[in-house]
C-alpha cells in the first residue's frame, strides 16, 4: 500500500474513509494520528501517542488538518495525498456540534456565530490551498461523493493507494456500514437565512 497523507477539513468523511478502509485492509492498514485520538487501526482513544508518517515508518495513512495552514508537501517524499472536503456550510454545522459534545465551546447562538465566522475564514483558505492547487500527486475526494457513491469512492481510494480492486469484497466492505447523510444546515437548531447566507458568501 501507498503511503497516504489523507488532508481533511474537519467533518468531511476522513474517519468514515478510514473505518471503510481498515475493514477492507485489515492489518496491513496502519493510521497515524498527529494529534493522539486514534490508534493505528483508526479506533478512537484519546490516548495515543502523537505519530506522523514521517516519525512512524511502519504507518501508511495518517491524518493531518492543516489547521494552521503551514503543512508543505516534500516533493522529493514517497508520500501522496487524499484531500477531503466537504460543502461549506454543513461542515461547519457538523463541526460546531461536534466541538460543543466534546465540551470545548458552550452551545450558545453567541458561541455558535463566532465559531461559524471563524470556520468559515479556514474553509475558504483550506479551499484555496488544496482544492483549487492541489499537490501533483493527490486525489480530491468530496463528502457527497463518498456519501452517495461509497462503492465508487472506495474503489478509486483503493486504486489510488496501489490497491488491487475486487468490486464484490469493496461491495461486502461498504455493506457492513450505515452510511447517510448527516447534519444539514437548514434543519440546523441556530439556522438564520441572512447569517447562513453571509457564511456562503466567505465560501466562494
Amino acid at each position: 500500500m501507498n503511503r497516504i497523507q489523507n488532508i481533511s477539513y474537519p467533518r468531511s468523511g476522513h474517519h468514515l474513509l478510514v473505518n471503510l478502509l481498515h475493514d477492507h485492509l485489515g492489518d496491513a492498514f496502519k493510521y497515524a494520528d498527529p494529534y493522539g485520538w486514534h490508534n493505528e487501526k483508526g479506533e478512537k482513544t484519546k490516548s495515543e501517542p502523537k505519530k506522523t508518517l514521517e516519525d512512524s515508518p511502519n504507518c501508511n495513512y495518517a491524518k493531518n488538518h492543516d489547521f494552521d495552514l503551514k503543512l508543505e508537501v516534500n516533493p522529493n517524499s514517497d508520500i501522496t495525498h487524499i484531500i477531503q472536503i466537504r460543502k461549506p456550510l454543513p461542515a461547519i454545522v457538523s463541526y460546531f456540534q461536534f466541538t460543543v459534545d466534546e465540551g470545548a465551546i458552550p452551545d450558545t447562538k453567541e458561541s455558535w456565530r463566532a465559531f461559524a465566522v471563524e470556520k468559515a475564514a479556514y474553509w475558504q483558505a483550506f479551499y484555496e490551498k488544496w482544492v483549487l492547487v492541489p499537490p501533483s500527486t493527490s486525489m480530491l475526494l468530496w463528502y457527497d461523493e463518498l456519501i452517495s457513491e461509497p462503492v465508487l469512492s472506495l474503489s478509486q481510494v483503493l486504486d489510488f493507494c496501489g490497491i488491487d480492486i475486487n468490486e464484490e469484497e469493496v461491495r461486502k466492505t461498504v455493506a457492513k456500514h450505515s452510511i447517510t447523510q448527516k447534519n444539514s444546515a437548514d434543519s440546523f437548531k441556530y439556522y438564520d437565512y441572512s447569517f447562513f447566507n453571509r457564511l456562503q458568501q466567505m465560501c466562494l
